[in-house]
């Protein structure tokens, strides 16, 4: 009698990937990951190189390691921002039985893809226009003030005191997107001048301050509430021996919108002769009534 042990069934299983890193169509990948293929089973590593692990066709270079079953690329260089990437391992992969990968292609190949992230945004915000602008007068009393800004903000940073007033004006600050506004609390002082401040506590999304912004603007003056008050009148009230080719004349205190000066509203009666026709002239304070012909005498 006698006994013997038979050899260990060959290896005929080909190596699949199981997981990759960067993962497949991964977006906002940092620009400096090392690119990894994990196999099902130990790679022979000697069939790792170059020519069998490629990103981009081959067209970035960088250094290809192996261990056990896993497989890394190391780019030369940083990744470009922002930039799709396709990663292919080939079928020259083997298992250490001899065995060539099987991959997701109908040749064979495994391939995927990735895309890496965006530059960082290291840029500070600006403001591109206020309102009112920087100098204004004769702006409303219930103004809005705002600002806009040259991209999206952080609006948690935008607070009433990093945006406010002077002259002790109080408000409310409200952020959208890259506009911010301030709202008085009260309407504003009449021919006062005001100076709006963002300080560098305002930030972008990326947390990049602003340079800080003032700007001063001046309200209009009060509303004109008051009528005009005639000053004199030529030829003065009840005067007698008048020459009968005067023109009337009245002078107001103040200037006079002379389109509501006119035939109507500025006229000349004779106590028996009734209406007199005339011409009816207006400048600054000044209203004129020029009888088409003299006047009768003794009237």
């Amino acid at each position: 009698d006698w006994s013997v042990d038979t050899g260990v069934a060959p290896d005929t299983t080909a190596p699949q990937v199981s997981s990759t890193s960067p993962g497949i169509s991964a977006i906002g990948v940092t620009i400096n990951t090392p690119i990894n293929a994990v196999f099902d089973e130990t790679i022979d590593c000697t069939t790792v190189d170059t020519t069998s692990f490629l990103v981009n066709s081959g067209a970035v270079s960088g250094t290809v390691s192996c261990n056990d079953s896993t497989a890394t690329f190391v780019p030369d260089s940083p990744l470009a921002n922002n930039t799709l990437y396709n990663v292919r391992v080939t079928t020259a992969v083997q298992d250490l039985a001899g065995n060539a990968l099987v991959g997701n292609t109908p040749a064979g190949n495994f391939d995927w893809s990735f895309t890496t992230a965006a530059a960082a945004d290291t840029t500070n915000p600006t403001v591109v226009s206020t309102a009112p602008v920087g100098g204004a007068t004769g702006v409303a009393n219930d103004a809005i003030i705002t600002a806009v800004f040259s991209e999206l903000l952080n609006c948690t940073t935008v607070t009433t005191s990093s945006f406010s007033l002077d002259n002790g004006v109080t408000g409310s600050v409200n952020c959208s997107n890259g506009t911010a506004t301030f709202t008085p609390d009260s309407v504003l002082d009449y021919s006062t001048t005001y100076t709006a401040t963002l300080t560098t506590a305002v930030q972008d999304q990326a947390g990049n301050a602003l340079a800080g912004q003032v700007w001063s603007f001046t309200i209009d003056a009060a509303p004109d509430l008051t009528g005009p008050v005639r000053n004199s009148t030529a030829p003065v009230d009840t005067a007698v021996d008048v020459a009968i080719e005067s023109i009337l004349t009245v002078t107001f205190d103040e200037p006079l919108d002379c389109s509501t000066v006119n035939d109507v509203s500025f006229t000349l009666s004779g106590s028996s002769s009734g209406i007199v026709t005339g011409n009816v002239s207006c400048s600054g304070n000044t209203a004129m009534f020029t009888p088409a012909s003299r006047l009768v005498s003794s009237k």
